[in-house]
């Protein structure tokens, strides 16, 4: 004969099978407690430490947990939620997918040293819990319950990883990305492991991607090589796998700093030489040596990055290109008056305006300075998406514009 331990737990195994049964979640080797007259001979008690197995649609594996896990993880997710594919909130819960590319030293740890990664944080008399966990997970669950999975897109992938965080009182979500950095930054400096987020990829219910006409013309253009070349498309290739939006910035303004010693080395042997081309210049009076002097004092601003950007956006780059290829950031006003009509002078002023926001905003990313003083031009947080898109199509006219230059003339460090 079946007995419960209570009479609650009779009902919650009903709910709990009838949720299994409308979310497509497989049950294996269970007690049918609508025939509970086939087990007579037997003497069974549930309790909620007995435990059932499970398979989430298209997992083709199965899980074991007690009763009591499957009821408070399906009371958890009824109000939980995945935000950006990567993190899972609840009250007292939080889960964050990430990835490491030091996979073997998580699964060394795992299998010789299993409590490795738990820790704990405590926060005005709270205790929050700290894991990283590879298996069946709430985050999972919550997939089903929302039936975002396919065959392609299962609820838990091969590799999935998270970061497991939890108190017995409800977590503050304001804190949860300080909470990140130092579980992560823990892992990194005494495991060796480094971690970072790794959004769930999902290619259920995306619309096939249709070509505008304009995409339809385009053509690759000859491919490149030559002097400096290999440099300058390593560092805007590493992009592509970079998606942290301050990282793509940084990167995108070293393409921008390596063309600009060819910039000012041009530009310096230019304005010289047009100096030098002078007829004056063949019986030099002091006004003429002054005036010399003053140019070289000019051209020494150049050796200012924030000069230096400046001079070469202005040289490599084309407004209207830009506002064509990508969306603005808000703060970039001057291009919005920017037309085919627009004198040589606005078009500058929008590239100058431009140029300082990629300065200022490369400054307040890279020197992390707690007393860093805003300068007026930094791209606001909330655009910086944006911005990185922007910036894309800047350093693609920059390397243009540094493959036209003959090989002698540019200058690679």
């Amino acid at each position: 004969m079946i007995k419960f331990v209570d009479d609650q737990i009779y009902e919650s195994i009903k709910i709990l099978l009838a949720y299994f049964d409308e979310h497509r979640i497989d049950v294996y080797d269970f007690y049918d407690i609508n025939a509970l007259e086939d087990y007579e001979d037997e003497d069974i008690l549930i309790d909620y430490d007995t435990e059932i197995r499970f398979e989430l649609p298209h997992t083709g594996e199965g899980y074991d947990r007690t009763l009591g896990e499957c009821f408070e993880a399906i009371s958890e997710v009824q109000v939980a939620s995945i935000i950006d594919n990567y993190k899972y909130v609840s009250s007292k819960h939080v889960l964050i997918r990430v990835d490491s590319k030091d996979r073997d030293r998580v699964v060394a740890y795992n299998n010789h040293s299993p409590h490795s990664f738990e820790t704990t944080l405590s926060i005005n008399d709270q205790d929050i819990f700290f894991d990283l966990v590879d298996e069946f997970t709430n985050f999972a669950l919550l997939i089903t319950q929302m039936n975002d999975y396919d065959k392609h897109s299962p609820p838990i992938f091969y590799d999935d990883l998270f970061i497991d965080i939890r108190s017995e009182d409800d977590i503050d979500k304001e804190i949860i990305d300080e909470l990140i950095q130092s579980y992560t930054y823990e892992l990194s400096t005494t495991y060796d492991i480094a971690l970072y987020i790794s959004p769930r990829i999902s290619y259920l219910g995306e619309e096939e991607y249709e070509l505008t006409a304009a995409e339809e013309k385009r053509r690759l253009r000859p491919l490149i090589r030559g002097r400096g070349i290999n440099d300058i498309l390593t560092i805007f290739n590493s992009t592509a796998q970079i998606n942290d939006q301050e990282y793509l910035i940084l990167s995108f303004t070293k393409v921008i700093e390596f063309v600009s010693q060819t910039v000012v080395k041009k530009e310096m042997l230019d304005t010289i030489l047009n100096k030098l081309d002078s007829p004056r210049a063949l019986s030099p009076d002091s006004d003429y040596v002054l005036e010399l002097e003053k140019t070289f004092e000019d051209l020494g601003s150049y050796k200012k990055d924030k000069e230096a950007i400046r001079l070469t956006i202005e040289t490599c780059c084309d407004c209207l290109d830009i506002i064509k290829s990508t969306p603005l950031p808000n703060h970039l006003k001057s291009f919005s008056k920017i037309t085919t009509n627009s004198s040589k002078e606005d078009r500058k002023q929008a590239l100058n305006e431009l140029a300082a926001s990629v300065s200022d905003t490369r400054n307040r990313i890279a020197h992390a300075k707690t007393n860093y003083r805003f300068k007026g031009n930094e791209c606001p947080k909330d655009q910086l998406e944006i911005f990185a898109k922007c910036l894309k199509v800047v350093a693609s006219q920059v390397i243009r514009w540094f493959i036209r230059q003959h090989e002698d003339s540019r200058i690679i460090s």
